[in-house]
Order: structure tokens, then sequence, then C-alpha cells
């Protein structure tokens, strides 16, 4: 159950997302670090953000200044900085994205691993265990599935896998199979990138 603050503390926990101009991402983490972590014991949180804390800073568009996501993260699981990896710069960033930039932090790298139903060693140790030949079969009856049916299709946009049809699954089976499904997709992705580079490197 969330925390109930007051609002001098609500207009405090939104300007926390501000990283000042030439403040570096080390230096914002470093200031707002202590009153984060307050919020966090109160369980007080915005919309969406139940597992990191979104950077934003400054922006002029149409002669106007706003604050915007800007591609910077803290993981509540692991309480490191997370660089979301936004590939292309425009004015106006989905926030999506930047979910899908945490569910990636959390398929691959999170050493926390708190927000993530895959367990990190059982993945190392199945990369370890999977040939390159059995990975390939996988990977393309995989695809040959999403052909046949049709019921959703995805496409690879480095860093990230992308579902761009999904409202199949999500009307069907509801918003969490979508997510699922996206973060499986996305484990799949990193699972064979490794296994390449563990075989590559052995050659």
């Amino acid at each position: 159950m969330l925390s109930v603050v007051s609002y001098r503390e609500y207009y405090e926990y939104v300007g926390l997302h501000h990283i000042k101009t030439n403040e570096t991402p080390a230096e914002w983490k470093e200031r707002i670090w202590k009153r984060l972590e307050y919020f966090r014991k109160q369980r007080f949180h915005v919309y969406f953000e139940e597992h990191a804390f979104y950077g934003s800073k400054l922006k002029i568009i149409d002669g106007s200044t706003i604050y915007q996501e800007c591609g910077i993260a803290i993981c509540f699981s692991c309480d490191q900085l997370v660089y979301l990896g936004f590939r292309r710069k425009k004015e106006y960033i989905d926030f999506r994205e930047a979910c899908q930039g945490m569910c990636q932090h959390w398929a691959t790298h999170c050493t926390g691993n708190s927000f993530n139903t895959l367990n990190f060693s059982d993945c190392m140790e199945i990369q370890k265990r999977i040939s390159h030949e059995e990975w390939k079969m996988v990977y393309n009856n995989i695809l040959n599935v999403t052909k046949e049916y049709n019921k959703f299709k995805f496409r690879r946009e480095i860093p990230y896998i992308l579902i761009c049809d999904n409202e199949f699954i999500r009307n069907e089976y509801g918003i969490f199979a979508g997510d699922i499904l996206y973060r499986y997709l996305l484990w799949l992705e990193n699972a064979k990138r490794r296994i390449k580079r563990i075989l590559y490197s052995n050659l």
C-alpha cells in the first residue's frame, strides 16, 4: 500500500527526477540518493516507477522549456545507474521506451534480479549447455510459428526486440501476458548473442 505524503513532499519527489545542466548522471544520483531512499522507505512512487526511478533533463521545444525523459534511470533492484540506450535522438521520447530499457536491464545485467522471474545464473548455465545448432533450430521454429499463425510479429532493433503487433496477445490474454512475452523474447535474443560470443571466442 502506497504511503500518503504532503504536497510539499510530492513536489520535492517530482523535482528529484530533474538532472541539472552540466550535472553528470553519477552526480545526480549522489545528490538525490538520501531523499530518494526516504521516499522508498515510505513506499511512495508515481505511476510506472515502482521498480525504477527515471531521470529527466531540461529541453527547449517550440520556445517552451520542459523536463523530459533522457534515457537514464536508477534501478531499485540493484541500486545502479542504468543507461537505457535510446538509439534515436528525437524531441519526444515515449515512456514505453524507458520501460523496455529497464526490461532489458533486468533480463541481462541486473545483479539484484528482483523484478525478473528468469534466474540469471540459470540463464548463464543454459547458455553454456545449448549448442549453436540447437539454438538456431529453436530460434527458427519460433519464427516459423509466428509467421504461420500471424498472432504476433516481432522484429529486431538493436539493442531491443520490439513487438510490433501484439494486440492479439494483449486482447486475448491480458497485458501481463504481453509483458511476459516481451521479456522472454529479450532473454532469447541476449542468450543467442552471448552463445555466439562464447563460440567464436573458442575458435
